[in-house]
């Protein structure tokens, strides 16, 4: 279940393998995978991401950041991003028990984020961050919810151009399940990352 939240959220990290924790630039879509990535060029930025799957299925992403006058001389520097991604499997055709046609439904995931990173002005190499996220899941009648964290910190040398980072995600579990019988499970990962 949830196995939507593996999908890369822009063209450039799905052309970089699918995942991308190790990139400190302006893309936004970066700080999803990792939100220790968040950083001044990301400031007002706004990312938009879609894609036409096989079998008519959609997905894509969007996301926002800023410092929210949060970046001051005397305080961590402090940056926030919210965002969505989502699919959607398109139409399936309904039957009844002897398969009769009885109409049409559909089937979406969605996942919506809350990110914050935070870098120490006494170890100003050293950045730490975190997404919050609420998972929805609906198929037909049915549905599931989520919620999980991602927690992530980057050592980022930019005079020997250097980036290491550790990024635990999809740490959680399920709020609403599909049935009582099962119990979906998060895609948890651990990932690590040098640039």
């Amino acid at each position: 279940s949830y196995s939507f939240l593996n999908l890369p959220p822009s063209a450039r990290v799905g052309a970089l393998g699918g995942t991308q924790i190790a990139m400190q630039d302006e893309d936004l879509s970066i700080a999803f995978q990792n939100p220790a990535m968040l950083n001044r060029k990301m400031d007002k930025q706004m990312s938009l991401n879609g894609t036409l799957y096989f079998a008519g299925i959609k997905y894509g992403y969007a996301g926002y950041a800023d410092h929210f006058g949060f970046d001051t001389a005397n305080k961590n520097i402090t940056r926030f991003s919210a965002g969505i991604q989502y699919i959607n499997y398109g139409k399936f055709n309904a039957a009844d028990s002897i398969g009769n046609l009885v109409g049409e439904f559909d089937a979406d995931e969605y996942v919506m984020h809350f990110g914050m990173a935070i870098q120490d002005k006494q170890f100003p190499r050293f950045t730490y961050g975190g997404n919050l996220k609420f998972i929805y899941s609906a198929l037909e009648k049915f549905y599931s919810s989520a919620v999980a964290v991602d927690l992530a910190g980057a050592y980022i040398d930019t005079s020997r151009r250097f980036i290491a980072t550790l990024v635990f995600k999809n740490i959680g579990r399920p709020i609403k399940n599909f049935s009582k019988e099962n119990r979906e499970k998060l895609p948890y990962d651990v990932q690590i990352g040098l640039t």
